[in-house]
């Protein structure tokens, strides 16, 4: 089974076409496990590198430590 989370990361918008189209195309085949923030992606990268830049752990020990950013400040 594969698992995966594509995020806006932001406004949602044009910016979640590029990781949508590449997670579901065979060069992604095995990648599992992974959040990509497509906001943090770049599409003018190769789309390994845009992974690599874009993508994180999918758990949580990893996602406590990254930063978050609340509209307004945080809840």
């Amino acid at each position: 089974m594969t698992v995966n989370v594509l995020v806006p990361g932001g406004p949602a918008d044009t910016a979640m076409v590029p990781p949508a189209c590449w997670l579901m195309s065979d060069a992604a085949g095995g990648m599992t496990g992974r959040r990509f923030v497509a906001t943090k992606w770049d599409p003018a990268l190769p789309p390994e590198a845009a992974a690599e830049a874009a993508g994180a752990p999918i758990g949580w020990p990893e996602l406590a430590a990254a930063t978050v950013v609340w509209p307004g400040g945080a809840p």
